[in-house]
C-alpha cells in the first residue's frame, strides 16, 4: 500500500479544520510552534503542508511576517475538491445539488455563528429559508450574516449573550420584528466546559459545573422558551403547524468515552437537553409545535479543534465513526436539521436523532493515551 506523504496528511487535516470553520476567512492561524506541537510534526513538515495549502489558496502569507491566515477556498482548491480529504463544504447557494426548497419562506432562528450553526444557516438558506443568526460574538455573527446576504439570502443577526434572559428576549423580538414570525429554531450555541473546570465528576468545581450547564443548558432553555412564546401566538401554516424546535445534544450523553471525553458536566447538560425535548414535545404537540433533538458525534468544528489536532483522538474517530472515516463535517448535521425543521417531518416530534457516523453502534475502539476533546 502506498503511504500518503506526511505533509500531505497534515495539509489535509488543516484544510479540514479551515473548511469546518475552526478559522474563518481573515483569521490568523496559530504560531508555527503551536501547530507543530498540536499536530506532532516538525517545522519543516508543517511548512511543506502550509506551502501546499497556499498553492490551493486556502491560506495566504502575510507580507514580511511569515505567518499564515485562513482564506476562503480558492478556485484551485475547489477544482481538487475532496480528492485530498473529502471535506469541501457547500456555500450558502451551493447545496450539493440537493436543494428542493423544503424551507421556502420559513423563518429559522439559529443560535451560534460558527461550526454546526454556520453550516445550518447555509443549508437553510439554500433550501429557501430566511435566517436570523444570534450569538455572543459580534464578528462571527456579522460575518456569517454578510456571507448569507451576499449570496442572495434574506438574513439578519443580533448579538446576544444567550445566558442572559433579557438579551435573549431582545434577540427573539428582533427576529420577529425583522421577518414577521418564527417558524423554526436551530439551537446550537454551547461549548466545552473545560475552561471552567469541567472534567471527571470528583474534580469538577461547583463554579465549573454551574458555568458549563449555563453555557449548554440554560442557553437552550432561554431561547426555546422565548421561541415557544412567539410560536404559540402564530397562525397555523398550510401544513398545519405553528413551528418546530431543534436542539443540539451530543452522542456523549449516551455513549461516553471516558478515556478521551471525561467532561461530566457537559455530558449532563446534553443529557438534560434530551429530557427537555421529550417532555416539551409531549406538552406542545396539541399546539402544533414540534420539538426534536439531533445528537452529533465528533464533528470538525472550532470546539473540537483540540480533538482534531490530537492524532490519538483522530485515529479513534476513524474507527468509532466508520461511515465518516474520521471527524464528521458540520454540513452532515445541517442536512439532518433541514429534515427536522421542514414539513417532511411534520409528524415527527419528541425524537432524538443521532448523526454520528456510526458511533452509537460501532464496537469499542481501542484507545491509546490522548488529550481528547469536549
Amino acid at each position: 500500500m502506498v503511504r500518503e506523504p506526511l505533509h500531505d496528511m497534515i495539509a489535509g487535516r488543516i484544510a479540514a479544520q479551515i473548511r469546518a470553520g475552526a478559522w474563518a476567512p481573515g483569521d490568523r492561524l496559530p504560531p508555527e510552534r503551536v501547530l507543530c506541537r498540536d499536530l506532532d510534526v516538525s517545522r519543516a513538515t508543517l511548512r511543506q503542508a502550509l506551502g501546499d495549502l497556499e498553492q490551493r489558496q486556502l491560506v495566504t502569507r502575510e507580507q514580511g511576517r511569515g505567518t499564515f491566515v485562513a482564506a476562503a477556498a480558492g478556485s484551485a482548491d475547489r477544482a481538487r475538491g475532496s480528492a485530498t480529504d473529502g471535506t469541501a463544504a457547500p456555500g450558502p447557494a451551493a447545496s450539493g445539488g440537493s436543494a428542493t426548497g423544503r424551507l421556502r419562506d420559513r423563518v429559522i432562528l439559529v443560535t451560534g455563528s460558527t461550526g454546526i450553526a454556520a453550516a445550518g444557516a447555509r443549508r437553510f438558506v439554500a433550501e429557501g429559508a430566511r435566517v436570523f443568526v444570534t450569538s455572543r460574538t459580534a464578528e462571527h455573527c456579522a460575518r456569517l450574516a454578510a456571507e448569507l446576504s451576499q449570496a442572495g439570502a434574506d438574513a439578519a443577526f443580533a448579538v446576544a449573550e444567550l445566558t442572559d434572559e433579557g438579551q435573549v428576549e431582545e434577540a427573539i423580538d428582533a427576529a420577529v420584528a425583522r421577518f414577521g414570525r418564527l417558524d423554526g429554531l436551530f439551537g446550537v450555541a454551547g461549548g466545552s466546559g473545560r475552561q471552567f473546570g469541567d472534567g471527571p465528576l470528583h474534580e469538577v468545581t461547583l463554579d465549573g459545573w454551574k458555568q458549563t450547564l449555563e453555557l449548554n443548558l440554560t442557553t437552550q432553555f432561554l431561547v426555546a422558551r422565548a421561541a415557544l412564546r412567539r410560536m404559540l401566538g402564530q397562525d397555523l401554516t398550510a401544513a398545519g403547524t405553528r413551528g418546530a424546535l431543534l436542539l443540539v445534544g451530543s452522542v456523549l450523553a449516551r455513549q461516553p468515552v471516558p478515556e478521551l471525553f471525561a467532561t461530566h458536566a457537559y455530558a449532563a447538560a446534553k443529557g438534560a437537553i434530551e429530557a427537555l425535548v421529550t417532555t416539551t414535545a409531549a406538552f406542545y404537540a396539541p399546539h402544533a409545535i414540534r420539538v426534536n433533538a439531533v445528537t452529533p458525534g465528533l464533528v470538525a468544528t472550532p470546539m473540537s479543534a483540540r480533538a482534531a489536532a490530537d492524532p490519538v483522538t483522530v485515529a479513534f474517530a476513524a474507527r468509532k465513526q466508520p461511515l465518516a472515516g474520521g471527524l464528521l463535517l458540520p454540513d452532515e448535521i445541517a442536512r439532518a436539521a433541514v429534515y427536522l425543521l421542514s414539513d417532511e417531518s411534520r409528524q415527527v416530534t419528541g425524537q432524538v436523532l443521532a448523526v454520528d457516523g456510526g458511533w452509537s453502534v460501532a464496537g469499542a475502539a481501542p484507545i491509546r493515551e490522548g488529550r481528547g476533546g469536549a
